[in-house]
């Protein structure tokens, strides 16, 4: 081959160097798209994300689980943390009557004892002598031995338990004669009624 064969080999090669397009490693045509060309839309989109700041993540917007607590228990925590409180709470005592002989006479014993043919002023000789009427009450209870029960009282101040007449409202003995009042099949309002007349006892058994 000449020298200028030679020559201008070189040259078209260079020649075609220069219009061929651009090839990534493996050889084959770069696919870079056309906006990371001497346009500059490509970098000017890269500078917009780059002045964006970072907001973070999403906000969480979802409501949270009203059967879960915040430290992964259930209601069942809780529940048993007011049952505790209402356990340490007093219980409430809602009985109208009070402790005093002046209360029992009128809610207890003129609406349930002392009327008629019962311990009433006319009907006190066949109910065992005893006289519930107001202003005859106190007398024919407090340190008077009880008829039913030899070696009972019907009274005795500061000691509901041997008083005949909490035996009587509560669990007469056998011969003792009947649960009062007359025909009730239990003990009649235990929580507020043979209460008060309890506690009437228990403070001494006043004339008040």
């Amino acid at each position: 081959m000449s020298l200028r064969s030679s020559v201008r080999s070189l040259a078209l090669a260079a020649a075609l160097a220069l219009v061929a397009p651009a090839c990534d490693d493996a050889g084959t045509p770069s696919t870079t798209p056309d906006t990371a060309q001497g346009d500059g839309q490509g970098d000017d989109a890269k500078a917009d994300d780059a002045d964006q700041p970072d907001e973070g993540p999403a906000d969480d917007t979802s409501e949270p689980d009203p059967d879960v607590t915040v430290d992964g228990g259930s209601d069942a925590a809780h529940d048993s943390a007011t049952e505790d409180v209402a356990a340490e709470l007093p219980p409430v005592d809602d009985c109208e009557i009070e402790a005093t002989l002046s209360s029992l006479q009128t809610e207890y014993f003129n609406k349930s004892c002392a009327f008629g043919a019962c311990h009433s002023a006319s009907g006190a000789k066949k109910s065992g002598n005893l006289d519930l009427s107001p202003g005859k009450s106190w007398a024919a209870l407090v340190d008077v031995p009880a008829l039913k029960a030899p070696g009972k009282l019907r009274v005795v101040p500061g000691d509901p338990d041997a008083s005949f007449l909490v035996h009587k409202l509560e669990a007469p003995a056998v011969g003792e004669g009947d649960l009062m009042p007359f025909g009730a099949p239990t003990p009649m309002d235990p929580d507020c009624r043979i209460k008060r007349v309890r506690e009437w006892i228990a403070a001494g058994a006043k004339d008040d």
